[in-house]
């Protein structure tokens, strides 16, 4: 009897070890992805600021051609 509820005590031990590592690897698994992601959402974000800062130099370049013809027809 003393053997067989050390064995299961054993058992018990073991599974429930595996249930945390199992818990702990999949943990690190979600996070890689979470941190793939938000390097992602960071390197669109560059991006797309990049863009309105070029569209926003453009329009001022315009504003300015606009208003030297503006200036030449008065």
């Amino acid at each position: 009897m003393n053997g067989k509820s050390t064995m299961v005590a054993i058992v018990l031990l073991v599974f429930i070890v595996g249930i945390f590592l199992g818990y702990t690897w999949r943990m690190k698994q979600t996070e890689q992805v979470y941190d793939k992601a938000i390097v992602e959402l960071v390197d669109k974000q560059r991006d797309l600021s990049l863009r309105l800062n070029n569209i926003g130099v453009r329009l001022y370049i315009l504003e300015k051609k606009l208003n030297e013809r503006e200036r030449k027809t008065y």
